[in-house]
């Protein structure tokens, strides 16, 4: 009796793992034990209308999971050999497998693109820079481009705990600024600056740029709007650009 019920229940599992819902598991597992039935005795024996049982049967011929045998005039339902259920398994397993390259590349090209988050007001600049040290890994270096007409002003929307948690990660970070801005900043060994030349542009949109870990974020400080785009292959382009205007300054 214990071993029925256990494979009863393995049975069940493996329906489950199809696709099968509770109902139509139950059918099956009455034809299984019990051989072929017409529908009068199927509704009978599950305690179902008709028209129920009816439906439930046909869904599980969909499946190929049920198949009817005529004896005279009348139909009668039999669950599928344990050798029909392998086949199926089997045909899935097969189906998934021939699907698996596509289904890959349509995973990837979901995650790969880029994911925006706007922000409003100090607070969603305060968020910013919060993200920028909690994203970065430890060790990890960041890029700014910073043309704020006021550093002390700007550094107010820093988080309290900003400077604790960018020096615990030792996070290095490289800048390029205005002269006027980089004067009013303390030299750092984790910290390499240029500045944009004098004669070129005043550089003082009041905007910053921040590339870190796989992101790419932008603060205008005019209107305190702020959005980080997310997106790995977004932001390595927007490093190497960084690395390259660095090298020529």
């Amino acid at each position: 009796m214990y071993y029925k019920q256990y494979i009863m229940e393995k049975l069940s599992r493996i329906l489950e793992l199809l696709g099968v819902n509770t109902q139509e598991r139950s059918l099956f597992t009455l034809l299984f034990t019990e051989g072929a039935l017409p529908i009068g005795e199927i509704a009978r024996r599950a305690k179902l209308h008709r028209p129920r049982a009816y439906t439930l049967i046909s869904s599980l011929r969909t499946r190929g999971l049920v198949d009817v045998h005529l004896r005279g005039k009348r139909r009668e339902y039999v669950a599928a050999s344990p050798e029909k259920l392998k086949d199926i398994v089997s045909q899935i397993a097969t189906t998934t497998e021939a699907m698996l390259p596509d289904l890959t590349r349509a995973y990837r090209a979901g995650k790969e693109k880029p994911v925006i988050t706007v922000h409003e007001g100090s607070s969603g600049v305060t968020q910013v820079f919060r993200d920028l040290v909690e994203s970065s890994a430890r060790g990890e270096t960041f890029y700014r481009y910073s043309s704020e007409k006021d550093l002390e002003h700007t550094n107010t929307y820093l988080p309290r705990d900003y400077r604790k948690i960018r020096d615990e990660k030792k996070l290095e970070r490289f800048v390029i600024t205005a002269p006027r801005i980089g004067k009013g900043k303390k030299l750092r060994m984790e910290r390499a600056m240029k500045f944009i030349p004098q004669g070129f542009d005043l550089f003082d949109q009041d905007v910053i740029e921040l590339i870190y870990a796989n992101k790419v974020a932008f603060i205008d400080l005019n209107t305190e709007t702020s959005f980080v785009i997310e997106c790995a292959q977004l932001a390595d382009f927007h490093k190497k650009l960084f690395r390259l205007l660095y090298q020529k300054l």
